[in-house]
Parts: C-alpha cells; structure tokens; sequence
C-alpha cells in the first residue's frame, strides 16, 4: 500500500493512561494534527451503556398503507422527537410522531415539484427544513410536508449532512469527473444550499489502484454539535475529525482482532453478448458505519472478526465501540441482534429491517 507522504515537522509523544494505570492510548502530534493510537477500551470491560428498545414502526404484514415500507434507506428525527422515515420504493418520506403514530407522507413518484425519483438520504437543517436527496437532485421541504424548491446537484451524491452554519456535507459520489475509471482525490464537499463547492476535504488514503483508491476510501459521515465532521472508514482502521472549515484535527485508530489485508480480483461479466473482464477491488471488512450521539460520543459499528468476501455480514459480527470527541476509546457495546442499516438521532437507534420491513427503535441509556 503506497500512502502519500507528508515531512513530520513536529512529533510528540504523550503516554497517556487510564484510571487503572494501565496504558489504554497513546498520541503523536504530527505537523498539528493529532494521532491518537488506541489500545484498549478506556473503561476497560464495561460497556458503560445500555440499549433499550422501545417501539417498532411499520410491518410486513401491516394492511395500513401507512405502515406498510418498502426499500427503507434511512430515518431522521426533529428537534420535537418527530421520525421521517424514507420509504423509497414508495417514493415518499413517512413522518411519525415520537410515539410512532402516522402523522402525514411527504412526496410522491414522478418528475415535478416535490417529487421523486427515489428518495435516499434525509437531514434536518438548522432553520428546520427538511431536505431529501434524490437521483441528480435535492428537495427542500418543511416540517409540515409542504414543498419548497428543488436544486441540482453536480455530483450523483446520495448521501450528505447539513451544519448548523447553513452548509452542507457531500459524499464524494461515484463519479469523479464524470468518470467511473478516476478515483476522486477527496472524501467529500463543503458546499452552500445550491450545490456550489465552498471546500473539498479529506485525505483519501492511495493504493497505487483506481478500483482500490475508490472502493477502499468508503465511509460512514457524521457531523456533531460543534458542526466538526467525522469520517469512519469502511475497510480501514482509521477514523478521522475535522474542524467546521475542513482542517484535519485528529486521526485515530483502535485494535482489532484481524489483519487488514486488500487485492484485486478478475472478474468476467457479460454485457450485449460479450464476455468482458474487469478489477474487483476485495478488502478486509472493519466497520459498517459510525453515528455521533447526543453528548458527542463517536460510535462505530466494528466487526468483530475477519468476514470472508462470499461471507454475508451479521449483526453477530459486529460490536459498537464508543470513542469520545478527542478520539480516545471508551468501551465496547453489545450490538443487537438486528441486521441492516442504523441512523441514530440523539440518544436514539434506528436500525432498518428489510426482511422485516419495519424500524425499530432503540434508547442509549447510560449505566
């Protein structure tokens, strides 16, 4: 693996150790930035926390149209405790009450004002509006459903987070340039309300392969309370906080229980009657995301052991582990029995059953 270098201009080392006096992480200072090393879980074995369910919202076999999802990519909560589910393949947003009754359906399938071509990620800015991403485009609604405006976006981004400061935080997408065979030399984008570029941050990690650089720079995103922004990396042990302009702050990592290890296959497929071969990128999976809470606690969803490439990924893998602001881990945290996607808003969990068709809900409580 070939990462681009930069001239160590200050280094510092600090021993830092927990309350049992034994060392649980260490720092480096590199050119301002700081390197957090972790060994072990600062509380030691105790988890510290909690998770208690406390609802589920919608059902497979539910006859209330309503209730009744499919192709849930993502959940959202206000500042009221009200839930925005995105339904995509209903092509609506569904809004709860914090006790998870109906309240009303946001958008519907087509190409007009406020409406989808499948809706994926949701945020909550700080003037409380609601904005869905779409196929090429965002929507911007109220809280009462009522449709504002829609503006293009250059870039297919799906994913993205709103700062307080009325900016946004762009995924990188699939395309560089328009591209699929360039890797972007970036994470992601500070943009205004209109898509224009105010910042490209990040530093992806170069592994001298296009289909590698792309695929092994995938991450999970958040941003907390402060408006800093964090990237949890997929297939790398690294988590990365910057400052609300986009300055790398600190760069941690955490122990695991595998070696990381990357290749590229060949893979044959067919395509207008030709057989065509192509670079797989396959790497060592570590994470399947990272959420901030309410308290400004990093929490990450980290396998727990090696998962083969033809392997389907449990919940039984994974673990959360929960790191403070600075990057120092605190303990570990029993990962429920539930398979797919998490959002969590707060002190809550949303974790999206496919099988199921539903959301159920979770609480951090603190022990």
């Amino acid at each position: 693996m070939n990462f681009r270098l930069c001239a160590i201009t200050t280094i510092s080392l600090l021993l830092l150790f927990g309350c049992s006096g034994n060392e649980t992480y260490t720092e480096e200072v590199i050119d301002g930035v700081r390197h957090v090393h972790n060994l072990a879980p600062l509380q030691g074995e105790k988890s510290g926390f909690d998770l208690e369910f406390t609802r589920q919202i919608g059902d497979l076999n539910t006859e209330d149209d309503n209730y009744a999802f499919h192709s849930i990519r993502d959940v959202n909560r206000d500042s009221e405790g009200n839930i925005y589910i995105t339904d995509s393949g209903n092509f609506r947003v569904q809004k709860f009450s914090s006790e998870g009754k109906y309240l009303l359906s946001i958008g519907s399938q087509g190409e007009g004002p406020g409406e989808f071509t499948r809706p994926y990620n949701t945020d909550i800015s700080s003037d409380r509006k609601l904005y869905i991403s779409d196929v090429g485009k965002m929507h911007v609604f109220n809280l009462n459903g009522e449709f504002e405006r829609t503006f293009r976006l250059t870039n297919t981004t799906i994913r993205f987070k709103n700062f307080k400061n009325g900016n946004i935080l762009m995924e990188r997408g699939i395309f560089y340039r328009g591209r699929m065979d360039l890797a972007a030399p970036y994470l992601a984008r500070i943009t205004d309300t209109n898509d224009s570029t105010i910042v490209e941050v990040g530093e992806p990690a170069d592994y001298g392969n296009v289909e590698l650089n792309r695929y092994g720079n995938m991450y999970g995103f958040m941003i907390d309370s402060e408006d800093n922004f964090y990237f949890g990396f997929l297939f790398q042990n690294r988590i990365d906080k910057y400052s609300p302009e986009g300055k790398l702050l600190f760069k941690a990592v955490r122990p695991l229980n595998f070696e990381l290890s990357h290749r590229i296959d060949k893979v044959d497929f067919e395509a207008g009657g030709r057989i065509y071969t192509r670079d797989a990128a396959v790497f060592s999976n570590v994470a399947a995301g990272l959420n901030i809470d309410n308290k400004d606690r990093i929490w990450v969803r980290t396998y727990k052991h090696e998962i083969d490439r033809d392997e389907i990924r449990l919940a039984k893998d994974l673990i959360f582990e929960v790191f403070d602001s600075n990057g120092i881990l605190l303990c570990r945290v029993p990962h429920p029995d539930l398979d797919g996607r998490l959002s969590m808003c707060g002190d809550h969990l949303y974790f999206i059953s496919y099988n199921n068709a539903c959301v159920y809900e979770y609480r951090i409580v603190e022990k």
